[in-house]
């Protein structure tokens, strides 16, 4: 087990090492030239117009974005929480068995697994200020203070701006049934 209780860089260094190896995993199975098991070499490469050179670093960004990935892939799976009975502590811990296979698939899907994690970032932060903006109205709507929102921050005893500012939330990011 990978205790965590009082030092996370534990599992930190650990699942990015598994997922450096993911990247470079990654990079074995990509087909090139009909081939695979090859590594993209460091070059540079012309924009098409050639007004820009840009520098390919190859396989060194898979592992990065690999190694990024599983560390980022922590926040998603929470350490297990055991209570030491006789000192009546409790104790996170990965289990590694869980932990670097599924940070090695993470960093070999670095790339998708970051873009779908922003994806899910971004519908939680939209889902929380549709959630304060629909707050406001409603407590608006009942004539009750709006100061203790999260987000809310009324510049004036009505409350006038913080209305107007859920309803400009609302009609940017109108609430989704599901």
């Amino acid at each position: 087990m990978i205790d965590v209780t009082n030092d996370w860089w534990n599992a930190v260094i650990v699942a990015g090492i598994a997922g450096i190896v993911g990247g470079v995993l990654y990079e074995l199975l990509l087909s090139r030239h009909g081939d695979s098991g090859m590594f993209e070499s460091f070059s540079r490469i012309r924009s098409e117009d050639g007004s820009r050179s840009y520098f390919d670093v190859g396989i060194i960004a898979s592992m990065v974005i690999g190694g990024g990935a599983a560390i980022a892939f922590l926040y998603f799976m929470p350490p297990t929480e055991v209570v030491d009975e006789a000192s009546n502590v409790v104790r996170r811990e990965y289990d590694p068995f869980r932990l670097v296979p599924g940070a090695l698939i993470v960093g070999s899907a670095g790339g998708a697994f970051l873009l779908a994690m922003q994806e899910r970032v971004k519908r939680l932060i939209s889902e929380t200020t549709n959630a304060n903006a629909l707050a406001i109205l409603e407590s608006a709507e009942s004539g009750t203070d709006t100061g203790d929102l999260v987000g809310a921050g009324a510049d004036d005893a009505a409350g006038r701006t913080d209305i107007d500012a859920a309803i400009r939330v609302l009609r940017r990011n109108p609430p989704k049934d599901d």
